[in-house]
C-alpha cells in the first residue's frame, strides 16, 4: 500500500475511531483528546459538513468580546476613572492587566446571556421577609390555619342549603350513612396476595 495523500488530523493525539459515510462521501474521525473532525472534498461530497460550511458565520455582538466587557463583581478600579484632558485606557491594556475577566477557569469565554450570581453574605440573605410574605402573598397563612375550623365555618350553610344532596331532600330528608362492619373498623382493606 502506498499512501497518496497524508493528512495529519490530530497531531500529538491518537485517532480512536474512523467512519466513512458512503452517501455523503465524508470521513468522520474521533481522537483521544475528544476532538471530532470531518474530512471531505468540496467538489465530490454532498451535504453533511459541506452544508454547514456553506452557511454564513454567526454574527457576533460587541458584548461577546471579553476584551471589551468588564465584570462588575470585581468593582471599578481607580485607573478606570477618566480625568478631563486625559485619555481613556484601551481595552487591550485592560485585558492584559485582567486576563481572567470575561473568561471561565478553563479559558473559555463566559456566556453573555447568563447572569452573574452574586456571592451570598451573612448581611444579604436570600430569605424573603416573613411579614412581607404574610401580607402580600395570598394563602401564605394556610399552614397555621386549622383545617377543621375552616370546614366548620361552612357546616351551617351546608346543612341549610345542601349543594350536592339537594335532589334527595324530599325523598330522603335525613342522611343515612352505611354502618361499618367489624372488618372495616380495623382499617382500610389490604389487598389479597395472589399466589
Amino acid at each position: 500500500l502506498k499512501s497518496e495523500l497524508v493528512t495529519p488530523v490530530t497531531p500529538g493525539s491518537a485517532l480512536i475511531s474512523v467512519y466513512w459515510h458512503k452517501e455523503l462521501n465524508q470521513i468522520i474521525t474521533g481522537s483521544a483528546n475528544g476532538e471530532t473532525h470531518v474530512l471531505y472534498n468540496p467538489d465530490i461530497s454532498q451535504g453533511g459538513a459541506k452544508t454547514v460550511m456553506l452557511k454564513a458565520p454567526k454574527r457576533r455582538h460587541i458584548d461577546d468580546d471579553p476584551n471589551l466587557t468588564m465584570d462588575l463583581s470585581h468593582g471599578i478600579g481607580g485607573d478606570a476613572v477618566i480625568l478631563p484632558g486625559g485619555s481613556a485606557p484601551s481595552a487591550a491594556s485592560f485585558a492584559s492587566r485582567h486576563p481572567t475577566i470575561g473568561l471561565t477557569a478553563s479559558g473559555k469565554s463566559r456566556d453573555p446571556r447568563r447572569p452573574h450570581i452574586p456571592n451570598t453574605t451573612p448581611f444579604a440573605k436570600s430569605n424573603a421577609d416573613e411579614a412581607y410574605i404574610r401580607e402580600h402573598i395570598p394563602l401564605s397563612g394556610m399552614r397555621e390555619e386549622d383545617p377543621r375550623e375552616a370546614l366548620l365555618k361552612y357546616a351551617d350553610k351546608a346543612k341549610n342549603d345542601p349543594m350536592f344532596t339537594n335532589a334527595w331532600a324530599t325523598t330522603q330528608p335525613k342522611t343515612i350513612y352505611a354502618e361499618l362492619s367489624d372488618e372495616e373498623e380495623d382499617g382500610p382493606d389490604k389487598k389479597r396476595v395472589r399466589r
